[in-house]
């Protein structure tokens, strides 16, 4: 049963190149799943952390809630209302004067150009 059995390989240097790069790819691959394998893990333990700082935060911001003063939401729709005014003003007295200097660059453009007629 112990039969020896020989084959004759043809380009057995092309084989053995062949052999040999498939080992050099085979090892990339588990070279690199193992990197992949580092990342997951570290994504994981920052995804963690992240959860716990979010719980924290969370916790904090109801203790804040409960440390603030009660204001009636009356008040503060009013004080809203008046600051969107304000602004709203200043926004309109801002493009006025953006008008008036477009006007004032036109007018002068205007009697630039009546100058130059005139002198020819």
């Amino acid at each position: 049963m112990n039969e020896l059995m020989f084959v004759e390989i043809r380009n057995p240097n092309s084989l053995r190149k062949d052999i040999l790069g498939t080992a050099l790819d085979s090892t990339s691959l588990v070279k690199e799943f193992g990197n992949i394998k580092e990342l997951k893990e570290k994504k994981l333990q920052i995804i963690n952390e992240l959860r716990n700082e979010m719980e924290n935060i969370k916790k904090e911001m109801s203790n804040l809630e409960k440390r603030l003063p009660k204001i009636k939401e009356e008040k503060q729709k009013k004080e809203i209302n008046l600051k969107l005014k304000e602004v709203n003003i200043e926004k309109k007295q801002v493009s006025n004067q953006k008008k008036v200097s477009e006007e004032d660059k036109l007018s002068d453009e205007i009697m630039n150009i009546e100058n130059k007629l005139r002198s020819l």
